[in-house]
Order: structure tokens, then sequence, then C-alpha cells
């Protein structure tokens, strides 16, 4: 075995970098998002582990239920982080439930990710309405036009699962402890406060803040090459080149009344990083844009603020992490890695 890498044999999903896509139980990934609902891509991901899978009424349901499970008690007055918030919260239910149902355990973080404020009014879910629509309505406290519900629930097909991620890694070892489905999906959640995963949409806006005008591009990346600072929304390690959910993010972005400012900016800075990257480094290709450009412009553009980011990430993906979380519980085994020690010998005395 290769001490610096493990290889996680999984039915879900699985990235194709050369192809530029990514596939989710045998079905193209951006077909799904560009076309599927949120509750159909989670039946299909969830397949034979979730019975049932996860139709839109008991969904729901399920978002009423944790509704009035995170009414009935209010986290500390200094918790203002929405991620700290969805932790706490996840931290104080009973794994039992939620082991046999995990739609309650997915509603449950959708509800605490996307209806959280740090006022004491917590908005109530719409059983009636589909996850996506529902989510919105809730975050940004109007009914959502049309067009915004298309593109967030693009955004959440699009993120419900991608092989295996930092947060889907933790998950998957966690599981293979047998601790559960909840300890996994917390441990996950867990992995979203550093910045390098899950943080990364709100820096690409201040990025954009700071380019201001998309005339700035060349000079801001030009100046970021002298200072070899590496820009956010640039560089992915999954596919080497351009992330495929970029041009998807950008199409739905396009029809989008608040995405035009931004857009025009990322597509300039996009146009500068190829142009420079390959003036300066003609041996290599220049770095493109990752799935973060593009999401971070559409989470605004659907009325979304910067902090509520990372939960919504948390909201698409905890369905990725339930399905793998099951299926390390069910067919894997114990995830113990190999070290690698690089001190000095033990001397002999």
């Amino acid at each position: 075995m290769d001490d610096d890498h493990i290889t996680i044999p999984t039915r879900l999903s699985g990235v194709d970098p050369v192809n530029k896509r990514f596939v989710i139980r045998g079905h193209d990934g951006l077909t799904l998002a560009e076309t599927s609902s949120y509750e159909a891509a989670v039946t299909l991901l969830w397949g034979d582990l979730v019975p049932g899978g996860c139709p839109r009424e008991a969904l729901g349901a399920a978002r009423r239920s944790a509704f009035d499970t995170l009414t009935a008690s209010r986290p500390p007055a200094d918790m203002r982080e929405p991620v700290e918030f969805i932790r706490w919260a996840m931290a104080g239910q009973d794994p039992a439930g939620l082991e046999s149902n995990p739609m309650v355990l997915l509603a449950f973080v959708g509800v605490a990710a996307m209806a959280w404020r740090p006022e004491d009014v917590m908005p109530v879910p719409d059983p009636s309405l589909g996850h996506a629509e529902d989510l919105l309505r809730m975050a940004t406290g109007r009914m959502p036009a049309p067009e915004e519900i298309a593109a967030f629930e693009t955004y959440l097909v699009a993120m419900v699962d991608h092989g295996i991620s930092p947060s889907t890694f933790v998950a998957r070892i966690v599981a293979s402890t047998r601790a559960g489905l909840l300890s996994s999906s917390i441990a996950a959640l867990s992995a979203l406060l550093g910045p390098l995963h899950g943080g990364a949409p709100s820096q690409v806006l201040n990025m954009l803040d700071q380019v201001g005008d998309a005339r700035a591009a060349e000079s801001y990346v030009r100046e970021a090459f002298e200072r070899r600072r590496r820009l956010p929304g640039f560089g992915s390690r999954a596919y080497g080149g351009l992330d495929p959910r970029s041009t998807l993010f950008k199409n739905r972005i396009a029809v989008l009344p608040q995405g035009g400012k931004r857009l025009d900016i990322a597509e300039a800075m996009e146009a500068a990083m190829t142009r420079i990257g390959t003036e300066r480094h003609p041996d290599r290709p220049p770095l493109q844009a990752n799935v973060e450009l593009y999401a971070a412009i559409l989470l605004e553009a659907v009325g979304l603020d910067r902090k509520g980011f990372t939960p919504a990430f948390a909201a698409a993906r905890t369905a990725g992490w339930i399905a793998h979380a099951l299926e390390q519980s069910h067919e894997g085994r114990l995830i113990r890695p190999h070290s690698r020690y690089t001190s000095p010998a033990c001397s002999s005395q």
C-alpha cells in the first residue's frame, strides 16, 4: 500500500478528471444537477442503503418536525457562527431515531443550516414545498423567484456528493468504528470549520469585493502572480483543470438579476488567469476555475448572506455523508491508515 494515499471503494459517486465530469450511481452528475430535484437525487444516491428513499412529502414533514425540535431549546447567547450552531443542535439529538430514519437527520441539518438566525425568531418550514424552495425561503425570509429556486436546486444537487472529499472521508472514518450515523455526520460537519473545505465561497466574495470591477481583474491577477498569492476560486485538486460544476453554476447565474456584475468580474479573472498563467508558466497549464468561484456568486445572487454559504453546503452534502457512513458501516472495515515515521531512528543504549 502507498503510505501517502488511501483508496476507498464506493458505489456512490466518483470524479472523472479526464472527461471532466462526476458520476452518481452510474448517472452523470451534471445532468442530474440540471434536471433533477434534490429529493430525487438523494433517493438515487441512497439507493438500497435507505429503503424508501427521500420522498418530497416525507422530507417536508421531517423539516417541520426538525423545526419543533430546534425551537424547543435555544443555543447559548454567544453562539453566532451557523456551523457551530448546527453542530451544537445535532449533538443534542437522540441517535436512536436518526439511525433508523436518515431522512430525519437530513431535514434537521437543512433546517438548522438555513433557518438559523442570531435573533430569536426562526422561520417555520412549509412541508408542502420542495426542499430547495423551502430552505431558500427560510434562509431569505421571502418567497424566492422560480429562477432562484432552479439555481439553488442545481447547487444542492451538484453538491450532494462528490467522491471522497475531506468531510466525507471523516464521516467514513468515524462510521468505520461503528460509532453511528449521527457521530459520523457531526464529525464530517466539523471538517467544514476549517477555511480550506467549505469556507472558500465566502473568501471568493471577499476577493471579488477587492477587485471591484471587471476592468481591474488583469492588474489584480498580475499582482497576485508577482506576490505568489493564491487566489480563491482557482485550482482544482479533483479535476486538475476546470471543474465542470463551475460552468453549470455560471449558466444558472446568467439568468439571475443579482449576478451580473459579479459574473463579469469572475469571467474577466478567468481570462486573466489563463492569459497571465500561460505567459509566466508556458510549461504548465494555467489554473482554472474550481467549483467555489461561481458557487459563491450563485449563492449570493439567490439571496444568501455569505455567512450562510458553508451551512448551505452542509445542507446539501449531509445526504452524501449519510450515504457514505451507511456504506462504510455496512460493507467496509475499520479504516486504519499507515503512518511513515520521519524523525531520527531510535538510538540503542
